[in-house]
């Protein structure tokens, strides 16, 4: 799998984990008799054992599950704050948004590629149909 495949992966992953974990804190403060129950988890992790488990079995931690792992995630990276298990995870992470980061910058070199190669292969289709038509009526005369 490639660098931005995998980045994809672990981010639906990692959304649809906040959509679980948000559901399953609004209905612990709707028994409370709370309405306002805010997206995202506070930076000191969520204040309930809300006993979720994920696709391996993995209870829920503090800020969820690992973004790169999928076990139980007690950090939260400060710089992108992405849910991690463990420093290991952490520099597998930081290293796979290092590599994003580099396939990201040849992005752009790689359009204009593309797109002089649009242009070039429309200027042969427009010149081929010219060279066509004159065919065609040299042909008809």
């Amino acid at each position: 799998m490639c660098i931005r495949d995998r980045y994809m992966y672990c981010t639906v992953h990692s959304v649809v984990d906040e959509v679980c974990i948000y559901t399953a804190r609004q209905e612990i403060e709707k028994k409370k008799g709370k309405r306002n129950v805010p997206l995202r988890i506070a930076e000191d992790g969520c204040k309930y054992d809300l006993g979720l488990t994920n696709e391996w079995n993995n209870l829920a931690g503090k800020y969820g599950w690992c973004i790169v792992c999928r076990k139980t995630a007690s950090l939260l990276c400060k710089s992108s704050r992405v849910p991690l298990c463990s420093a290991e995870c952490g520099g597998r992470h930081e290293k796979m948004m290092q590599m994003l980061e580099v396939y990201l910058e040849h992005r752009e070199e790689r359009a204009k590629y593309v797109h002089d190669v649009v242009m070039l292969f429309r200027s042969v289709c427009k010149l081929s149909q010219r060279d066509l038509t004159a065919d065609v009526n040299a042909i008809s005369l």
